[in-house]
Parts: structure tokens; sequence; C-alpha cells
């Protein structure tokens, strides 16, 4: 719930950006003006780690500290701003987190994010960013050695994360960062247990950038502008896999046949809607092992709305569903997708896609999807 309710702000809080951004007074980049400003950066975060479910309970109050090593490039030049209307700062982090249990160990990170730049001011520039990437854990659950922890279950998980903040800058080189974050650390339901690791926190960096250029909108019309409204109808294949707890561990698949409708309403954004078809073997086996009554159709069929960050040949998505059809009722009727696509030619996009219900990560999965 709160991963979601926290996407869902971010949502609102991009639409009140873009719109008062737009009515800052303007001084136009010159046509062909392209340069990728290089920018390194030293943060720590301090968090706290809550007790989202009843299998992470023993870890509440810990106070993780995360000490991250960020390297960015500013996209800055006609092409970029045509597609998303800003420019985006793309980077990768390295990061070590002391997660204060000795249960649960320290954490190495690596991730990829994606930064927009919506509006400036003269000193301070407000940042919005949301990555993923993958994290080595180093104490997971054992029956034997850990069973304390039910955090995480394996060596390697998925690192998902987002902030908010404020950027100062001290000269055209020298910045200072102050930001909101949220952290998220599990195996996505590859192997149980897996209650995950989620801690929100307040960071602070230092930001040094090697050639530095004044970020400028330019006078580039996209298709969006001159009356072009691009609709899509999206055909997706995908597969995945999901795990059960003690007493059949193991790893069953988890595949599907989606269809969704996307509506572009401004220059960098879509309203998508849709429905999939699922074939849920780890409820299958349930059924098989009756832990539910005999008999019942491990399909399920649901329906799904949400937004679309349109970012070139990569398509950013968040939407909630529902169950209208689902025997096995394995947990909440009601789930959100987190997903990234990129077009590798005309109209076919691969990516990935994050399912949870509510709290509890459902699977993630790997999606083939043609575009009409």
């Amino acid at each position: 719930m709160l991963i979601r309710g926290c996407w869902i702000s971010l949502i609102f809080l991009l639409f009140a950006l873009q719109t008062v951004s737009a009515q800052q007074p303007v001084e136009y980049a010159a046509p062909g003006d392209t340069t990728d400003p290089f920018t390194i950066g030293f943060r720590v975060q301090h968090g706290y780690l809550f007790a989202h479910s009843v299998y992470v309970k023993s870890a509440k109050g810990a106070e993780p500290t995360m000490y991250e090593l960020d390297l960015s490039w500013l996209r800055y030049n006609d092409d970029v701003w045509r597609d998303a209307n800003f420019y985006p700062r793309f980077g990768m982090v390295f990061s070590l987190t002391a997660l204060k249990r000795p249960y649960l160990g320290h954490s190495y990170t690596f991730g990829l994010y994606i930064q927009p730049y919506l509006m400036k001011f003269r000193t301070l520039t407000p940042y919005l960013r949301g990555g993923c990437g993958i994290s080595w854990m180093t104490t997971p659950h054992h029956s034997y050695t850990n069973d304390i922890n039910r955090s995480y279950s394996t060596h390697l998980n998925f690192y998902l994360f987002m902030s908010l903040g404020l950027n100062y800058q001290i000269d055209p080189k020298l910045g200072v960062t102050l930001g909101a974050y949220f952290n998220h650390m599990s195996n996505a339901g590859y192997k149980e247990y897996n209650g995950g690791i989620n801690f929100p926190g307040l960071g602070l960096g230092v930001e040094y950038t090697f050639n530095p250029v004044e970020r400028k909108p330019r006078k580039v019309l996209a298709p969006y502008d001159y009356g072009e409204r691009k609709t899509r109808h999206d055909i997706a294949a995908y597969l995945g896999y999901s795990a059960i707890s003690w007493p059949d561990s193991g790893q069953f698949q988890i595949y599907g046949f989606s269809y969704r409708y996307s509506h572009q309403v401004n220059r960098f954004g879509a309203i998508a809607a849709g429905v999939e078809f699922e074939i849920n073997e780890r409820a299958l086996h349930k059924v098989l092992r009756q832990w539910y009554p005999p008999g019942l159709d491990h399909r399920r069929v649901s329906l799904f709305a949400g937004y679309e960050f349109l970012m070139g040949h990569t398509i950013f998505s968040i939407v909630v569903g529902g169950y209208i059809y689902r025997p096995v009722k394995e947990s909440s009727d009601i789930y959100q997708e987190y997903q990234l696509v990129y077009e590798l030619f005309d109209n076919f996009y691969t990516g990935f896609n994050f399912k949870a219900d509510a709290h509890v990560a459902d699977f993630l999965n790997w999606r083939f999807i043609y575009s009409l």
C-alpha cells in the first residue's frame, strides 16, 4: 500500500511541477546546442526500517545507513526535448547499506535511475528520481543458522528506489542535495521467505559537475504539438516465476497474455487501461496439495488502468488492477504493476514488469509486446 501510495503521489506531483514550470519566464536554447554534462556525487542516507508485514516484525525499528556514489549524465539536446519536453538526467549509483541488525547484515547495491528536471529557480532546483537495480545482501534467511531473518532468503535481490528533494547550486559546478528517499529490496517472490526490506529516509549529498550548462527550453516541435495524438494497442506475452514457502518450497511459473489500450494526453504521458489473462501454476500446486478445495481453476483474469511516462523509446508505467475471475484467492483482490519496456525496433517492445498484491510481492515477469 505504501509503495502504491508513494507512486500515485509522485504522479500528481509530476503534473503540478510541469504546470508550474510552464508559467516560468523562458530563455530558449540555441538550435543544435548539445552537450551532456557529467556529474559525480556522494550521498549519505539515514532511514527507518518499518514492519510492513508480520514476516519482518523482528526488523522493526532498525535504522539503516546508506553510503552512495552517484555518476550521472544530463541529456541536453533537441531530440530529448522533442520526446520528453524536459531534460532527463540518467545515472548509476553504487551503495553500501548497513542494515543495523546482525541477522540482516549489509547490502551492496547497483542501480540505474532517471531524474527529470521540470522547473528551475536561480540556485534551487527540485528533483524527482526513480530507479531500479540489483542488491547483494550478506546474510539471507537459513532455517538453521539465520531463521530470524524473514526479510530476504537470497543473496541476490532486486532494488527499487525513489526520491524527492532539492538541489542547491553553490556555483555552476558545485551543488548540495537534500532529499527524502524510499528504498525497497526483495527477490520479487522468487524464493521464500521474502518479506522485503523497506525503509524511508533522509539523505544529504554533494555533487560536482565537470562541464555544466544552463538548462533552457527549446523551440522544437514534437508530433504531439502539431496535432498528432498517439494511440497504441499493445498485445503482450509474458513469463515469470514465483515461490511458496515451507513445507513445499520451490518456484512455479506464472505466464499469460495481456491487452493494453494507451492514449497520449500530453507530450510525455498517456493514460492506459486493459485486461490480463494468467495461468498461475503456483495456485495449481496449492490446489493439488489440497490447500484449497479440489477442482478449483488456477487461472485468473483482471482489469487494470494507470499512467504511462513516455520517454522516447522507453515507457515506464504504473497501473492498478483488480481481479474479475480468480477462484484461488491467494491474497488481495487489488494489485499494482510497475513496468519498464524499451522499443527494440518499430512496434516491438520488451522489458520487465513487477506485480504486487497490496504490500506483498506477487512475481516479476519478462514481457514481449507488439504494438498496433
